[in-house]
C-alpha cells in the first residue's frame, strides 16, 4: 500500500506512468519536482522527507521503504514516550521537572 500511495504522488507530480523500479531521473524528475514529492509524501504519510531523500531513493520502492522506515521510527519513539514525544505533547521531558 505505501508504495502504491508513493507513485501516485510520483505519477501526479511527474505526469506519467510510474514503477517501482522506475528511476527518477530517466521519469524526467528535477529538484523542483522533487520537492513537490517530498512535500506531497510528508502530507500523506505524516513524516519528514527531504527532496535530498527522493533524489537519493531515486525509485518508487526504495522511498516507500524510506517512508515504512520513518513510520516505524516515530512510532517507535512515541510508544518509548522519548523526549520528542513529550515536546510534541507540551509535557515536559524529567530534565525539565
Amino acid at each position: 500500500p505505501t508504495e502504491e500511495a508513493v507513485a501516485e504522488i510520483w505519477a501526479e507530480t511527474l505526469h506519467t506512468g510510474v514503477g517501482a523500479t522506475d528511476d527518477f531521473f530517466q521519469l524526467g524528475g528535477d529538484s523542483v519536482r522533487a520537492l513537490l514529492i517530498a512535500s506531497r509524501a510528508n502530507d500523506a504519510f505524516g513524516v519528514t522527507l527531504t527532496p535530498r531523500d527522493v533524489l537519493v531513493s531515486r525509485t518508487v520502492a526504495a522511498l516507500a521503504d524510506l517512508v515504512e522506515d520513518l513510520v516505524l521510527s516515530e512510532l517507535e519513539a512515541a510508544a518509548l514516550g522519548g523526549p520528542d514525544e513529550a515536546a510534541a505533547s507540551g509535557r515536559p521531558d524529567d530534565d525539565e521537572r
